[in-house]
């Protein structure tokens, strides 16, 4: 993604189950990945990440829009 969209204005949506986002978020974090440790990611919830000079986690799991019978 930094190498395709880098240095660019482009806005980049990934679209994924939570067992990636867990490991794609420590990436890009640069976290090691502790064994027994995630990020709790409801259906459909967002989180957006800058990608820049500096990685700058914006939210995580914002689920806002939806009603409340609808997060799981």
């Amino acid at each position: 993604l930094v190498r395709r969209h880098g240095g660019t204005e482009d806005r980049v949506a990934v679209v994924s189950h939570a067992g990636f986002f867990n490991y794609w978020i420590m990436v890009a974090l640069n976290w090691p990945r502790p064994e027994g440790v995630d990020f709790r990611k409801n259906n459909a919830a967002l989180t957006r990440v800058d990608l820049a000079e500096r990685t700058t986690v914006i939210y995580v799991n914002r689920t806002h829009y939806l009603p409340d019978a609808l997060i799981s």
